[in-house]
């Protein structure tokens, strides 16, 4: 289920995000972005994107930047 919010005040250096949720026991994936200037990845851009495959046994995380 997506769940999409909007920082109340922009990152600063040394602060940290803490993410609590529960994750279905079948889930085979699940992904966390850190958006800057959009709600979605495209057109938006990920200044974190953390795709987690359970299935997989893999943490992937990458950024999508534009320009």
């Amino acid at each position: 289920m997506p769940y999409t919010t909007k920082l109340g005040q922009p990152l600063m250096p040394g602060q940290t995000i803490d993410i609590h949720g529960r994750i279905n026991s079948d889930a085979n994936r699940v992904e966390v972005n850190l958006l800057h200037g959009a709600a979605q990845i495209d057109p938006g851009q990920a200044v974190l994107h953390a795709n987690f495959r359970f299935d997989e046994k893999k943490l992937v995380m990458n950024t999508y930047m534009v320009s």
